[in-house]
């Protein structure tokens, strides 16, 4: 008899096999089969996480970043900027208003103060403060080697801005990535597994199939989904992104139960008579 990991690998590629090894896998087998394919699945996707050179701030803080417009930038422009820190000599009010605040301040606490619950920006002599509202803040210090002189629009403000929160929270922000983007696939596998075993164990109400437990259903799905994965691991390596990894693990997950169902009918008998056969 093949030990595991050899009979797994065995049986991904051989229904018959795979079929009447059924009850070869335990349960802490399984778990660890399920483990290593999420992972597998979910190291392109890391790897492409961590690669990332720069993100749209807007994407995470809509309506702070709406706040910057031209008049912001105009508001910058008088102030000197040096080794990482603006010269505010006194404060200045952009944008004050029942939903948005904007400043230019000279002390961060009372710039986080004066938000009171909207959104917008205040912009202090080391940090600039995001507010999306409610309470929900996000800061950064500036860049030594940011060049605000040469911003000349609020587009251009905006990018600055992104470039230079995600150079402080780079770390954070991707490990948060990975973490949803982990907990989206391992969610998704779990439901299209368990899912697809209990369809299968339903079977066992019929004599033409002889699936009887529910362990014996799930393996033959962990076996079905080898392949698969292995597809959707390239597919993530490509398109880098993890809806399309795990279509692509789906529709492959079901055309090998298909394939399985046709290379067995589910059944010991089949299986033995076609063995036979080839012998």
């Amino acid at each position: 008899m093949t030990v595991f990991p050899l009979n797994y690998l065995k049986a991904t590629v051989d229904a018959r096999y795979g079929f009447q090894q059924r009850q070869a896998l335990n349960w802490w087998q399984m778990v660890l089969v399920i483990l290593v394919l999420h992972s597998f699945l979910l190291l392109p996707l890391s790897i492409s996480i961590a690669k990332t050179e720069q993100i749209d701030l807007a994407e995470l803080m809509p309506k702070a970043m709406a706040s910057v417009d031209q008049n912001v930038v105009a508001a910058l422009q008088p102030l000197a900027f040096d080794d990482g820190k603006f010269m505010i000599e006194q404060d200045q009010v952009v944008s004050d208003n029942d939903t948005t605040f904007v400043a230019t301040m000279k002390d961060p606490k009372q710039g986080e103060a004066r938000f009171n619950g909207r959104s917008g920006v205040v912009f202090t002599p080391e940090w600039f403060i995001l507010s999306e509202g409610a309470g929900q803040l996000q800061k950064a210090p500036y860049l030594a080697s940011a060049d605000f002189s040469a911003i000349k629009t609020a587009s251009d403000l905006k990018k600055s801005l992104s470039q230079q929160w995600y150079a402080t929270n780079r770390v954070a922000y991707n490990l948060v990535r990975v973490i949803e983007v982990g907990a989206l696939i391992l969610t998704n596998l779990v439901f299209l597994l368990f899912g697809a075993a209990l369809l299968l164990y339903l079977t066992h109400f019929s004599p033409l199939f002889t699936i009887k437990t529910y362990h014996g259903a799930l393996s033959i799905c962990l076996y079905a989904l080898g392949l698969p994965s292995v597809v959707a691991i390239m597919a993530s390596v490509f398109t880098k992104d993890p809806l399309v990894a795990m279509n692509v693990q789906a529709i492959g997950f079901v055309l090998m139960l298909v394939w399985s169902y046709w290379k067995t009918h589910f059944n010991d008998q089949y299986v033995e008579q076609q063995l036979s056969f080839q012998s």
